[in-house]
């Protein structure tokens, strides 16, 4: 997926090969709800059908990242908390994710490699140079 930031929170996402399908994405609304200050948020892409990714938005550096489910591991014991809005009031994506509130993410050492891990705060230094990707299949 190509990303492109529009400003704090906000962005546009598309696969190269379906631009019309282009999504504008919208975490401004979860930010303001009680305890969404910081961490992680990881939702599945709305479309393109058959070419969805899961994303991930750092709310601390207010950076997005698009990954297949073979790209992404969790590591250690993480706090999670499904959010959900209300779809007749919010007309944005997404409107569902999981909330990370003390995460971070690492990303993969290997060169060409761009596989993450979403990993507690508090240990990501002492494996973040230890972590090297497992290949993740649901064959």
């Amino acid at each position: 997926m190509k990303v492109l930031k529009r400003s704090p929170g906000k962005f546009d996402i598309w696969h190269p090969d379906k631009r019309k399908e282009l999504i504008h994405l919208d975490f401004c609304p979860f930010l303001s709800l009680p305890g969404v200050k910081s961490g992680l948020l990881l939702h599945f892409q709305a479309k393109p059908r058959g070419m969805r990714e899961w994303g991930v938005y750092s709310i601390e550096e207010d950076c997005y990242y698009s990954r297949s489910h073979s790209q992404i591991e969790f590591i250690g014991e993480l706090q999670q908390q499904l959010l959900g809005l209300d779809e007749l009031r919010f007309k944005s994506n997404p409107t569902a994710l999981c909330h990370f509130p003390n995460a971070t993410l690492i990303f993969s050492p290997i060169e060409n490699n761009n596989a993450i891990a979403i990993a507690p705060i508090t240990i990501k230094e002492e494996i973040k140079s230890q972590w090297k990707p497992q290949s993740l299949s649901l064959n």
